[in-house]
């Protein structure tokens, strides 16, 4: 049995140590990864359809880099703009505001790409430098986020999920029919009657809004947000939103959850960093896309 107190030491009842094992530690992890896992794969979905570009993702496109950085502020430098979790929605959404800015003067989505790529490694540099330059503690306390993990999320922490995690779907749904029209191009989707620049707009603040949330709570996850869009596409055999939005995030989730069951030591018998398993599961099918797209 194990006891439910008060921080004065009261016991307020006692419960099975079976129950607070699911309750204070299986549950919350299942749920952070369920939702996490859903909302970056809707984040890479539409990162995929505003920028033209089958290999965009949070982290490919060094989003999650733009979310790490703010959070490497608040950790190493002490600089705070509200929490953990503001501090990595507004790293996030000034990096995507950027690749929106850069995609206006570049037709190669390609070209796009490598910026996004070349842009999350010049501040993963300065996140190193900042490193070296932090004190032991915060050094400490940011390397232990970096490693990205779902058993850090606290039952307190998962309310922020469990409320924006429907919202950003929900949000996403309701302009789904405006995703669909952007895919024929800007000029098609203004004389249908979108406006394709506030579109673009609400997939930027959806995405950047997901990636700076898991983000923040989980550390860096990679690959997810970019292989679950391809496989629900690949699945539906269909290009509507309002289709692949919820196939998104129930792949995404689903791939999350098996991740962080298989880095567990189920297999291995031995723990793993859940995104050494992500990256196992997800470098065929990134290999198949860049063949396909090579070809």
């Amino acid at each position: 049995m194990a006891n439910v107190m008060l921080s004065n030491g009261l016991i307020l009842w006692q419960l099975p140590e079976w129950k607070v094992l699911l309750w204070q530690f299986r549950l919350p992890r299942v749920v952070a990864a369920l939702i996490a896992g859903g909302i970056l794969s809707v984040a890479g979905l539409l990162m995929q359809n505003v920028f033209k570009n089958p290999l965009a993702g949070p982290d490919v496109l060094g989003i999650s880099q733009g979310a790490s950085l703010a959070v490497a502020l608040s950790l190493l430098a002490g600089i705070h703009v509200g929490g953990l979790v503001l501090m990595a929605v507004i790293g996030a959404l000034i990096y995507l505001l950027f690749l929106l800015w850069m995609s206006k003067y570049l037709r190669s989505p390609i070209t796009l790409l490598l910026i996004g790529v070349m842009g999350g490694f010049m501040i993963s540099a300065f996140i190193s430098t900042m490193e070296v330059f932090s004190k032991a503690e915060a050094l400490k306390s940011f390397v232990l986020w970096s490693m990205g993990s779902f058993s850090k999320v606290s039952p307190s922490q998962l309310i922020y999920l469990l409320i924006m995690g429907p919202l950003l779907m929900g949000i996403g749904l309701w302009f789904s029919k405006s995703f669909d029209v952007l895919l024929l191009g800007r000029q098609k989707a203004s004389l249908l009657g979108v406006n394709s620049r506030r579109v673009m707009l609400f997939a930027i603040i959806v995405a950047g809004v997901a990636t700076g949330l898991s983000t923040s709570l989980c550390g860096p996850i990679a690959f997810v947000g970019l292989v679950a869009p391809h496989l629900s596409k690949w699945l539906l055999k269909t290009y509507q939103h309002k289709l692949l939005i919820p196939a998104s995030f129930i792949i995404g989730a689903s791939v999350a959850v098996l991740a962080d069951w298989l880095s567990s030591g189920v297999l291995a018998g031995a723990i793993l960093p859940v995104n050494a398993t992500l990256s196992i599961l997800a470098a065929p099918v990134i290999l198949y896309l860049i063949v396909k797209k090579a070809g």
